[in-house]
Order: structure tokens, then C-alpha cells, then sequence
């Protein structure tokens, strides 16, 4: 509902997002033995692919009033380590407005991250980490009887089966253990 209002889009960039060509990608490859396309060609080359994909779906009238595309590159797994990081730090900031940090050990992330595949992008990481730590931590929270959590480093490690294992320590300073 608008009530009447109008609005203009002078000032306005309208994005819009696609995973058109991307089948065609996984079904190209990347070449055989002395023709194996590497960096800069496999860019160009599935650049190129995804291009051929959009002209086949899109009308040129659409396409015409469109005033540039941009086609990303598929996420390796430095890109996934460095996202896993942001995403664990967004976590963070929200459990330290109640005083508690989450802290993964390399295995756990190494573990996490391996678990995801890279063509499925940024979302399926995030939600294994979802899967894996939060609600996770949050189940242990909740189950734990222990009133005294603030103030405490939560670490999810890697344990038996694959499974995440959780444990609380304690940061309790000195004044805090005097006035008790």
C-alpha cells in the first residue's frame, strides 16, 4: 500500500541476481590435459558461457535497457575460510551484547567448511555454521543449569563423529571472585 505516495528511481541502482548459466557451466568442464583452462582463460571462457546463457533466456529488448552485467567468479575455499570469519564475527556481535564469545577451533572450521560445497555459494556455509554452532550453543545454553554464564568464551571444537562439542569457560576476575 502506497498511499498515493510517488516515488522516483533518478537517484536509484536496481540489482538483480541470477544463477542463469550456471548449469551450463557444470556441464562445460574446464578442458583435459594440455587444454585445461587455467586463471584468466577459465574466467574469460565461463564469462563467455554465461553470457551465451542470458542472450538465450532474455529477450534483447530486456537486455537492452539493462545498463551493464556482471558475471562472478565461483568461490574458492580462501573465500569460504574468509567468509566462515565474517559470518562467525556477525555471530559474535550479538552474543556480546550478552556477554558471551564464541570461539571455533581450526578443525571445527576446517571441518565446516570442507562440508560445504563451493558451487552452492555463500548461503549453504551459512547455514552449516547456523547448524553446526549456533544452534548448537544455543541448545547447551539452554540446557545448562548453571545461572552463571555471562562473562563466558563458549569453544566449539570438532569431537567424536563429527559432531561439535561445546564447552564453557569461565572469565571471572579477580574482583568479581573477591566480592563471592
Amino acid at each position: 500500500m502506497n498511499n498515493g505516495k510517488e516515488i522516483s528511481f533518478r537517484q536509484s541502482i536496481v540489482i538483480l541476481t541470477s544463477n542463469i548459466g550456471t548449469k551450463d557451466l557444470q556441464n562445460k568442464g574446464d578442458g583435459m590435459g594440455f587444454n585445461k583452462a587455467t586463471g584468466e582463460e577459465k574466467k574469460k571462457s565461463d564469462s563467455s558461457t554465461v553470457m551465451k546463457a542470458i542472450k538465450k533466456f532474455f529477450r534483447p529488448e530486456f537486455l537492452n535497457r539493462l545498463t551493464g552485467i556482471s558475471v562472478f567468479n565461483e568461490l574458492n575455499q580462501d573465500d569460504m575460510y574468509r567468509i566462515f570469519d565474517l559470518e562467525l564475527a556477525k555471530i559474535n556481535s550479538r552474543m556480546s551484547e550478552s556477554g558471551y564469545i564464541i570461539e571455533v577451533t581450526d578443525k571445527m572450521k576446517e571441518f565446516i567448511v570442507k562440508s560445504v560445497d563451493t558451487k552452492y555459494g555463500a548461503r549453504d556455509l551459512t547455514r552449516k555454521l547456523m547448524e553446526l554452532v549456533s544452534n548448537r550453543v544455543c541448545e547447551k545454553m539452554i540446557s545448562y543449569e548453571d545461572t552463571e554464564l555471562l562473562g563466558k568464551n563458549i569453544n566449539v571444537d570438532l569431537g567424536e563423529n563429527n559432531e561439535p562439542e561445546i564447552t564453557f569457560n569461565a572469565i571471572i576476575s579477580e574482583i568479581e571472585k573477591s566480592m563471592k
